[in-house]
Parts: structure tokens; sequence; C-alpha cells
């Protein structure tokens, strides 16, 4: 199990993190890569991503990168991501054939201010491919814009006290990976208290105009959002450990697309 330490959301977004840095100085093939500073009100916030350099396998590395914590009242994601680090330190092999980068808290100063919103009131998923001025946004967007994704997952939570949605705008991405992801967080639930309501009806995930996904992705990337009830980080975590074994798919998925 994952090691626990305290939360609160007045806490700065440096202790929140502070895990993943503490991986950081331990494990070689954990990066810490852009620090991405920038200013508000006078007060200097960062957006740090980290990269996981998985084993090497016998085809080129699958790149993925995983986005948390766009709203500030969201934890799950962000400890889903830092869990799932942890867990990918005590067991390396489970990136084989992979490089990971991960962006564990995309909204810090909603963090620290307990909102959904940005401190200046701003919905970070409502701002990608914009030309939006907001740090956060041009930030991410600069920082990832010019890489080569073969896939990107967005992390999100509900409200909902059982509802789980794994979605995709790509109808061939959704056939491919969704099920499995939905397996993975049943079988998960099995072992706790609460049974998950599975992409219900109606219910639709957070990919669409404006979305992170949409701004940064290309024709051969795989696209993702992934939304947990709240205080169900480790639903979160299971379902990113059932991608990982996907490897498979996402390198029929590129081919089919190349």
């Amino acid at each position: 199990m994952p090691a626990a330490f305290p939360i609160s959301h007045r806490d700065s977004a440096s202790r929140l993190l502070s895990p993943l840095d503490e991986i950081a100085v331990r494990a070689p093939d954990f990066l810490v890569r852009c620090a991405n500073p920038f200013e508000i009100d006078g007060e200097r916030y960062e957006l740090p991503s980290y990269e996981v350099i998985g084993p090497e396998s016998d085809h080129a590395p699958v790149r993925l990168a995983i986005f948390a914590g766009l709203h500030g009242d969201e934890l799950e994601g962000t400890l889903a991501l830092i869990f799932f680090a942890q867990l990918l330190e005590a067991v390396p092999d489970l990136a084989r054939g992979y490089s990971l980068l991960l962006y564990p808290l995309c909204n810090p100063t909603g963090y620290e201010d307990g909102t959904h919103l940005t401190r200046h009131g701003f919905n970070l998923s409502e701002d990608f491919g914009r030309g939006s001025p907001i740090p956060e946004v041009s930030l991410l967007e600069g920082g990832c814009m010019s890489q080569s994704f073969d896939g990107i997952i967005t992390l999100h939570s509900n409200g909902t006290e059982n509802t789980f949605v794994a979605g995709s705008p790509q109808p061939d991405a959704a056939k491919r990976f969704v099920p499995p992801v939905l397996r993975a967080v049943e079988d998960f639930a099995v072992w706790g208290k609460i049974k998950p309501v599975l992409n219900p009806a109606g219910y639709h995930a957070r990919n669409g105009k404006g979305s992170i996904s949409a701004a940064l992705s290309k024709r051969d990337t795989f696209e993702l959002t992934l939304e947990a009830p709240n205080a169900a980080a480790a639903w979160l975590l299971s379902a990113l450990l059932a991608i990982l074994k996907e490897k498979n798919k996402f390198n029929a998925f590129r081919t089919n697309l190349g």
C-alpha cells in the first residue's frame, strides 16, 4: 500500500508533491522535468512534471502524458498519480516499455484555496486550444505541444459517491481501452464497501472543446478521460495500472493510424 501522508487544501502545493520529489532523489529513472514557474499576485508557483522511464522492451517506448489537478478541489487525480509513482518505484517492471510524463497538479492556486477554479476564477478545462493568456494553460500548452505522445490521459473527480466514468472522443480508442479500465475498477471495488456505477447512461466524460486533450492531441494520439467519485483515488490508480497492461493495444492503435 502506498505511504500515507497528511493533506489539507491549505497546504502548499510543494508539500503535496513532496513524495514525488523524494522519489526523484532516490530513483535514477524518475526525473523532474519542467518546473514551469509563473507568478500570481506576487506569489511564485510552478507546474512541475515528472518523467518515469520504464525498463526497455522489444519496441519503442510508449509515451503517455497524464494530467491531474486541473481543478483545485479535485484531489483524487493528484493522489492517484502520487500513489502510481510510489508503486512504479517499488515495482519498476510495471512501466516496462513506457515513458510516462506526469503532471500531478495543474491548478496549484485552486488547490491551495480549496476551489474548483484558479485563484483568478478560470476553469482550466475550458481554456485549452483557444490562445488563452492564463499562465497555467499557456505553460502546459507550450511544454507539451512540441512533444509526441502516444496517449494523453486526464484525471478528474466528479463529486459523486460511486460513479466512475472512462471515455474517449475516438471510437476506436474507446473500444480498445475503456472496457479494460472499467473491468479493473469493478474488480478493485469488490474489496471495498462501495459498488461503482460505471459509465451511466447520459453521463459523458469531459472530452471536448477546451479540454487539455483536445488542445494537445494529434491524429495518432490516443485520448482518455477518467473520472472517479470523491475519495476514490485508488479507483483511478487501478485504471492507470490497467492501461499499462495494454501495450499491445497502444502499438496496434498507433500502427493503424500511422
